[in-house]
């Protein structure tokens, strides 16, 4: 009989965190516009791709499905681990740096610079994002949002740097999603 109450407690509790960073989310999007749709930008076709594959959700649901459900907490996502970096723009000289450079630059005007990544894990119900390495300039931003742009997250500045320099995002609902950041050429040597 303590079970059920454990379990009600914890229903209650998710639908309450789900029901506040629902109306969070709502507020930023009503003052959140990636710049994407502000400027005259590349088509999404001409982005860089990034894609997801090898994520075994059928092995994932059969391992949940043997462990039951008193084998610990329930597991939400699989998770692909990538070092992403974003370079710069092809007009910039930066010092080399390590990991895979993807994603497309854009100067939507004078000393502004735009970097998009698309991410696509094809048959996802959601995507999420864990930045391990995340510490932005002041003049920043970051967005992450659904190419329809029905659903945005952000922006992200340097208020959401932190001292253990990480940023997680919320689920983003779909397959695929677009990450933005913005930036002046003076911070660009700051990434």
């Amino acid at each position: 009989m303590i079970r059920p109450k454990k379990c009600a407690f914890v229903l209650i509790s998710i639908v309450t965190a789900v029901l506040f960073l629902s109306i969070t989310v709502a507020l930023a999007e009503m003052n959140a516009r990636p710049l994407a749709k502000e400027y005259q930008v590349l088509p999404l076709e001409m982005v860089d791709v990034l894609e997801i594959t090898g994520l075994d959700v059928n092995a994932a649901l059969s391992e949940e499905m043997t462990a039951g459900p008193d084998k610990g907490p329930y597991r939400v996502g699989l998770v692909a681990k990538m070092e992403v970096v974003t370079g710069a723009p092809t007009s910039l000289t930066l010092p080399q740096v390590k990991g895979q450079i993807r994603g497309t630059w854009e100067e939507l005007e004078a000393g502004l610079f735009m970097w998009r990544l698309r991410v696509i894990s094809s048959g996802a119900q959601w995507l999420s994002f864990g930045f391990t390495r995340y510490k932005l300039p002041r003049d920043a931003k970051l967005f992450v949002y659904r190419p329809d742009y029905q659903w945005v997250a952000g922006p992200y500045t340097s208020k959401d740097n932190e001292t253990h320099g990480q940023l997680w995002t919320p689920m983003i609902l779909g397959e695929e999603v677009v990450l933005e950041l913005t930036i002046k050429e003076t911070s660009i040597k700051e990434l």
